[in-house]
């Protein structure tokens, strides 16, 4: 999360959408009232806690990200062997041992990947951000944002990049899809990104 009083902007982190990324680019545009919140502070929590004029005025924006490309990433972000270690202050977000069916069973009751509505359009309500740019898109995007921004071009770090395993190998089947589906449904719809049946 990054407020910028020098450009008048709040970006809120989506979890695994390049927010480490976008975090660490926009940092020469910091204002001290960003250490006061935490890196995934919600929009409600913002809206709540910043000053009024603040939260109306500044230009409001987040990145999202395909569910199913998400949530993998946050998997295999999990399976770090960093986190192996029994002594790792981590250790608790540790995944190596479930394969990928097994934690799309899991992440559901006992995880914190937080649908990416629960973080700019809470309990069905509207967008609580002027924009919202694609992950997909991010290089692409985040030039974007800079022009609107009246930035100049930043250059944009490739930061907490998830391992993945060999393309073209799939992880999924049918079930660990369904429970995604049903899970991320309100991101699928608000996001208009498109849905595989199972």
């Amino acid at each position: 999360m990054v407020i910028s009083d020098s450009h008048r902007f709040i970006f809120l982190a989506v979890p695994k959408a390049g927010s480490s990324s976008i975090e660490t680019a926009l940092a020469p545009c910091t204002s001290e009232l960003t250490s006061q919140f935490n890196k995934h502070a919600t929009g409600l929590k913002l809206k709540r806690d910043l000053p009024p004029e603040i939260w109306s005025s500044y230009f409001k924006f987040a990145f999202v990200r395909n569910p199913y490309d998400r949530i993998e990433s946050w998997y295999y972000y999990r399976r770090r062997a960093a986190l192996a270690d029994p002594n790792h202050p981590n250790h608790d977000l540790y995944t190596g041992d479930k394969t990928f069916a097994e934690f799309a069973l899991w992440f559901p009751r006992h995880d914190m990947i937080f649908k990416q509505t629960d973080f700019i359009a809470p309990h069905g309500g509207g967008l609580m951000v002027d924009q919202v740019y694609r992950f997909e898109h991010l290089h692409n995007e985040f030039s974007s944002l800079c022009k609107r921004l009246r930035l100049p071009r930043l250059a944009l770090p490739k930061i907490r990049a998830s391992e993945r395993q060999a393309k073209g190998q799939s992880i999924w089947n049918a079930e660990s899809r369904r429970i995604v589906n049903e899970y991320f449904a309100e991101d699928f719809a608000m996001f208009d990104y498109p849905i595989i049946e199972t």
